[in-house]
């Protein structure tokens, strides 16, 4: 298949039984950042550099409509390096893991939701970070829902994650929280 004229392929399963649901994946794209040429380093944006992806996820649903998840994603690049700091160079193999624990709890028409998420760049800037997710949402009705959502960011090193909308940026190894509320409406 051809992705932006890069070479992917991937290959993934699900599985579930009654309460249990287990999902995984890979995929490979050959070249993923050769348009990015002016930032990246050479060997960054060489066609013979390679993205692998893999992922692992599920839940389980309790009784009482409580359901536990996680997910692990992994993302190796054959090679990565930044022009901002030449004095790393390009990095091979550069690792980054994303793991994330969460539940979700139906009471009636409100459901609560809670999530921990990590991010471990095994890379030589380090840039790690985690995230904490608190909500709730009260169901209107069946397509109908209002909600309020809070997350916090703490990076560490060079991490500067964010919040994509926000068009806030805080200092690499700062921290970023957010309050969202809003309606949601299924069509």
């Amino acid at each position: 298949m051809k992705a932006w004229g890069h070479a992917s392929w991937g290959v993934g399963s699900t599985y579930q039984n009654g309460p249990l649901l287990l999902a995984g994946g890979y995929s490979r794209t050959d070249a993923p950042l050769t348009d990015m040429g002016t930032s990246l380093t050479p060997l960054t944006v060489a066609s013979d550099n390679k993205l692998s992806i893999w992922s692992l996820g599920g839940w389980y649903t309790l009784p009482g409509n409580f359901r536990l998840m996680g997910f692990v994603h992994s993302q190796t690049l054959d090679a990565y390096g930044s022009l901002a700091t030449p004095a790393i160079g390009t990095e091979r193999d550069r690792e980054v893991v994303d793991t994330l624990l969460g539940m979700s709890w139906g009471i009636g028409p409100t459901v609560l939701k809670a999530s921990y998420v990590v991010r471990n760049d095994k890379g030589v800037e380090n840039a790690d970070s985690r995230q904490i997710s608190l909500g709730v949402a009260y169901n209107l009705s069946r397509r109908t829902a209002i909600y309020t959502t809070f997350v916090d960011f703490d990076n560490k090193n060079t991490a500067a994650y964010n919040f994509i909308s926000s068009g806030f940026a805080p200092v690499a190894g700062g921290s970023a929280r957010a309050l969202q509320a809003g309606i949601a409406h299924n069509f």
